[in-house]
C-alpha cells in the first residue's frame, strides 16, 4: 500500500511538472491574438484597397497619405471584410492621385490594449470608450460624403478623448464619419507609438527598431486645429514627418500621434 501511494505521488509530481512547462509556453505569446493587417503603395483617390487574406469581421482602418513628402486628407470608405476604398483629397478640395498611402486595419482586441471604431461624429464631440489602463496613443480619420477631412484627438485620457473634424477651409464639421484606433503600445501588441508636440519635417526617431518594414499612421492638431498629417521615408526606426495645414502652410507645434506596426 505504501508502494503504491509512492507511486501515485510521483506521478502527481510529474505531471505538475509537465503542467508547469506547458503553462510556461502558453504564457510566452500574446494572450489575445491581434487580426491585423497593414500596407503601404500608390492608390488614387476611390481607388479599391484589397486586403491580402479576408478579415474574420469588418475591421477598422486607419490611414495616412502623401505625395511627394507632402501630407494629404486621407480616409477609408465601405470597409467590408476584404477591402476598403480610399478618400484621398489636397488641401485644395482636389482629388489626389498616386499618393503614396499608409494603412493598418484592425479587429479591437482590447486584451492587448488596441481598440478602435466607426461611428459618425461632430467636431469637439467626446469620444467614450472602456477605461484602458493609461491614456492611449489615438490616430483618427474622417470623411464626410466620400471627402477625407482632417481630424484628430485631443484631450486624451484612459476612457475618453475629443476628435476635431475640419474641412479644408478650416470650418467645423458635423455628422461626420470618423475611424479612430487608439493603442498603447506593447511586445505584446507589437504596435509603437507616440503623442508629442511635433513640427513639420521632424526626423522622428525611436528605439528599439521594428524587425521589419513598418507602416506609419499619423494625426495632429494645434490648438484644435486638425491638419492632414503622414510619414515619409519610412525606416524600422522611425521616419520624416509631414504636416501641412489647412490653408497650404508647414504644420508647427502640433500635437501628433502616429502608430507603427511591421507585422506580429
Amino acid at each position: 500500500m505504501r508502494k503504491s501511494w509512492v507511486i501515485l505521488l510521483s506521478l502527481l509530481l510529474i505531471a505538475a511538472a509537465v503542467e508547469g512547462v506547458v503553462a510556461a509556453v502558453l504564457d510566452a505569446g500574446p494572450p489575445v491574438a491581434l487580426s491585423v493587417k497593414y500596407g503601404i503603395a500608390r492608390y488614387s483617390n476611390g481607388q479599391t484597397v484589397t486586403f491580402p487574406r479576408p478579415f474574420p469581421s469588418v475591421p477598422v482602418v486607419v490611414t495616412s497619405a502623401q505625395l511627394n513628402g507632402r501630407a494629404v486628407s486621407s480616409c477609408a470608405l465601405n470597409n467590408s471584410t476584404t477591402a476598403f476604398q480610399i478618400s484621398l483629397f489636397d488641401e485644395n478640395k482636389r482629388p489626389v492621385q498616386s499618393a503614396w498611402v499608409q494603412w493598418i486595419a484592425f479587429v479591437p482586441r482590447a486584451a492587448v490594449n488596441v481598440i478602435g471604431g466607426v461611428c459618425k461624429a461632430s467636431n469637439a464631440q467626446t469620444i467614450t470608450f472602456a477605461a484602458m489602463t493609461a491614456p492611449p496613443v489615438i490616430v483618427t480619420n474622417a470623411q464626410k460624403g466620400g471627402q477625407a477631412l482632417n481630424s484628430a484627438a485631443m484631450s486624451n485620457s484612459a476612457s475618453c478623448y475629443t476628435v476635431v473634424i475640419r474641412d479644408q477651409d478650416n470650418n467645423p464639421v458635423s455628422d461626420a464619419w470618423i475611424q479612430w484606433m487608439a493603442v498603447i503600445p506593447s511586445n505584446t501588441n507589437r504596435l509603437k507609438g507616440q503623442c508629442s508636440v511635433r513640427n513639420n519635417g521632424d526626423n522622428v526617431t525611436f528605439t528599439p527598431a521594428f524587425p521589419g518594414n513598418p507602416v506609419y499612421v499619423v494625426s495632429a492638431q494645434s490648438a484644435g486645429d486638425p491638419m492632414a498629417a503622414a510619414a515619409a521615408d519610412n525606416r524600422s526606426d522611425g521616419f520624416k514627418l509631414s504636416l501641412i495645414r489647412h490653408d497650404g502652410s508647414f504644420g508647427r507645434n502640433a500635437w501628433t500621434s502616429w502608430i507603427g506596426y511591421a507585422g506580429p
